[in-house]
């Protein structure tokens, strides 16, 4: 099986690089990028787990219609960052295991600014169903199907499990077995599915924090979109989240990276930000005012995957991430 750790390396880039450069760092990620659905199990035999959830999941609704109520909520970035598919990008590998970095909003119906922890990781994993596919299996869909429909029900997704979360900022990871990653699936006209030898190198974090406008570049998966990206030039690494907008309903703590311009779609959310040498300097957490996108800064990502091990292996299958 091929080895999906692979260094992306190279050197910090410079302030400004050209289209043909953002398109490098771009096509560069995309073998390291994962669609990721999340969809509630609709049925559970714990019972006591399934109405607590719908009590919680109440409690929210009314949080939400309160807020939405109030003058000028759609200048708040959290408005509408409750969707069920995000992005995910590889921060840890092994010979058999991936571990993908995500936004943590994708269950924003199981938190509230008062309680984060509400559920523990085994009662997350009851609740929800975390599915992955990756680039190189939609590629084979879109080019055994070119120029017709695609329906979701030919890509065969890979089921995950949540091994670290962190609500108030944002993050979450998911782990899963490689050799489960389907690579072409044609079972629908009596064919065979195969797995997905190919590689899924590790995107790494950037040592520094990017300079004021640097131009940096957004690899996202939104919506039958897969490989899409944008652009902006960074303004502001540190921003707290009240400090960018009067409605925080949520309760974030995460410090935010400001990048004008970088404008993007649901699906968006859990993408790498990444600066001219391909590595991340970011997590898109969401856009402000239809104008400018935040990213969960570096150094609170640094934290939240060394508080949780997401980078430690057991001996003898250790790669440092």
């Amino acid at each position: 099986m091929a080895h999906h750790g692979q260094d992306l390396g190279g050197a910090p880039g410079p302030l400004g690089f050209d289209r043909e450069e953002e398109r490098l760092v771009a096509m560069a990620a995309l073998p390291s990028l994962f669609c990721v659905l999340v969809n509630p199990r609709g049925l559970m035999d714990n019972e006591e787990l399934k109405k607590r959830y719908k009590k919680v999941a109440k409690d929210v609704e009314k949080d939400d219609r309160r807020c939405r109520g109030i003058k000028n909520l759609d200048d708040a970035i959290t408005a509408n960052t409750r969707e069920r598919q995000a992005t995910g990008f590889v921060v840890a590998a092994n010979d058999t295991t991936l571990r993908v970095l995500t936004c943590a909003h994708v269950i924003a119906d199981i938190f509230t600014a008062d309680n984060h922890n509400q559920f523990n990781l085994e009662e997350v994993n009851a609740l929800f169903r975390f599915d992955v596919h990756c680039y190189h299996h939609e590629v084979n869909v879109r080019t055994r199907l070119i120029n017709q429909k695609i329906s979701e029900r030919l890509r065969f997704p890979t089921q995950t499990r949540v091994i670290a979360l962190d609500t108030q900022k944002d993050l979450m990871v998911l782990e899963f077995d490689v050799g489960y990653l389907c690579d072409r699936d044609e079972t629908d006209v009596g064919g065979a599915r195969t797995w997905c030898e190919a590689m899924h190198p590790v995107i790494h974090r950037a040592d520094a924090d990017p300079s004021k406008m640097q131009k940096m570049v957004l690899a996202g998966w939104p919506p039958q979109r897969a490989g899409s990206c944008a652009i902006g030039q960074v303004s502001f690494c540190h921003w707290t989240y009240d400090a960018i907008t009067a409605v925080n309903f949520k309760g974030y703590t995460m410090r935010l990276l400001e990048i004008p311009g970088m404008v993007a779609d649901n699906g968006f959310s859990g993408a790498p930000v990444l600066n001219g040498a391909g590595q991340y300097v970011g997590v898109f957490h969401g856009v402000f005012n239809l104008s400018t996108g935040y990213a969960i800064c570096s150094q609170d990502v640094r934290d939240f995957l060394q508080e949780h091990n997401v980078l430690v292996w057991e001996p003898n299958d250790a790669e440092e991430a």
